[in-house]
């Protein structure tokens, strides 16, 4: 069995921050999981400007 990752970085002004996480939870994660994927991981840089996904 085959398992393709995906990793995304998201570029965001730190101000955002909880803007974003509240976006992300609320409908980016919900949508990839509906349609079977998994998230393994998800890490913020120490400028909090780049949020990446896996």
């Amino acid at each position: 069995m085959e398992i393709i990752y995906r990793k995304k970085t998201y570029k965001i002004k730190s101000e955002n921050l909880a803007v974003f996480n509240n976006f992300f939870h609320k409908y980016l994660l919900p949508n990839q999981l509906e349609h079977g994927s998994k998230l393994i991981g998800r890490w913020v840089n120490e400028k909090q400007t780049e949020i990446t996904a896996i």
